[in-house]
């Protein structure tokens, strides 16, 4: 602790400061720079200082001189450069909605198919920190703070408005996503911004939705093999807890009760396991819309979808969202694990948007969906 002659503390504020050099500024820009495009590129796990050093033409000690740890410097391009960036973009998409010009909200909508590299990042960033606490730490209540302006119930904001901008929110998250496989959106930018519109003009009151059918996001593997399906019901609980850099053989076998060799025994690696689990184990939303196809026969697939919708950001499914976020993020960048189809049809992408959506703003699951559903068009 820093203390003056007489003992008392003294405050950082009143300590004189070196002034920073246009050099070191530059260096600052040159690192951010750097770590984002790495990020893009080989994503958050795979970001090391060298990397960045060597993008950014400086010494892996420059960089140390900017952050003594990942996680420090992850904080830094949060608060500094992406943060800011996704701010001004959700707040741009909710204006040009809000103005009901059809090319404008069409526009903006490609920017969102079409993402920015301090886009990418930052929902990069956003998922990475649902199981990093020192992420957590500086990026939490950032998009708590941020989402619940956009779509919580303040201000006097109707249930249904706050729904359609979680919605938007949801959907625009879902085509960041996307973009890193290459998918197609399911309408055209025209149709999709019409859809917007319609959705934030929703009046009315909200329809109670029926009796909510059993919808699972995931099933039981039944093999002959018992610690087969030990290891793969193990694997993706632990992912869906800590993640995939975090979620070990070691820890994987240790919950399965059974032994690493056992594993080795019947997969090469941990990305073979995680794999193997997902295609067994994960229920696509084809599936799920099809246990739905009678209640939307009978009221409506607003009132289906609504359903599936407060199904998956019940605070129960968090683990299911976790999960599913989790290896959207990290298929995209590792090879061995891209045969995994997290993102499904181009109709899933904003319901794993508004999964991230719910991670941060618990409230967006009690919103009433059915409204704003009901007036996009089919």
């Amino acid at each position: 602790m820093l203390r003056n002659y007489d003992g008392a503390q003294a405050r950082m504020e009143d300590l004189p400061r070196r002034r920073r050099t246009a050099r070191a500024i530059a260096n600052d820009e040159a690192i951010r720079a750097a770590a984002i495009a790495v990020i893009v590129d080989s994503g958050w796990d795979a970001m090391t200082f060298s990397e960045v050093a060597k993008r950014a033409n400086l010494t892996v000690g420059a960089v140390y001189g900017r952050a003594e740890s990942k996680a420090e410097l992850g904080a830094d391009l949060w608060t500094s450069s992406l943060y800011p960036a996704l701010s001004a973009g959700l707040a741009g998409l909710g204006e040009t909605i809000a103005s009901g010009s059809v090319p404008e909200v069409a526009q903006v909508l490609k920017s969102w198919s079409e993402p920015s590299d301090a886009l990418q990042a930052a929902t990069a960033l956003a998922i990475a920190a649902i199981f990093d606490e020192d992420l957590h730490e500086v990026i939490g209540p950032d998009m708590a703070a941020l989402l619940n302006a956009h779509c919580g119930l303040i201000d006097g904001r109707s249930g249904p408005s706050a729904a359609a901008s979680a919605l938007s929110i949801g959907g625009a998250f879902g085509r960041v996503l996307a973009a890193r496989d290459g998918a197609r959106p399911p309408v055209s930018g025209k149709q999709a911004a019409q859809r917007e519109i319609d959705m934030s003009l929703a009046r009315g009151r909200a329809q109670a939705l029926p009796r909510l059918p059993v919808i699972t996001f995931q099933r039981t593997p039944t093999t002959s093999d018992p610690h087969l399906d030990l290891l793969q019901i193990a694997a993706l609980d632990v992912i869906g807890r800590v993640g995939y850099r975090r979620a070990t053989v070691a820890r994987i076998c240790r919950l399965a009760q059974v032994s690493s060799g056992s594993m080795f025994a019947r997969f090469e690696s941990k990305a073979d396991l995680v794999t193997s689990a997902a295609s067994v184990m994960l229920v696509s939303h084809a599936e799920q819309t099809r246990a739905l196809k009678a209640v939307s026969s009978s009221s409506g697939p607003a009132i289906s979808n609504a359903m599936l919708l407060r199904a998956f950001l019940d605070p129960a499914a968090q683990g299911q969202r976790g999960l599913r976020l989790e290896l959207a993020r990290v298929s995209q960048h590792e090879p061995d694990l891209q045969g995994i189809d997290v993102l499904g049809s181009a109709a899933q992408h904003p319901l794993l948007g508004l999964g991230l959506v719910g991670s941060y703003a618990g409230e967006v699951a009690r919103l009433p969906f059915v409204v704003p559903l009901a007036a996009a068009r089919p």
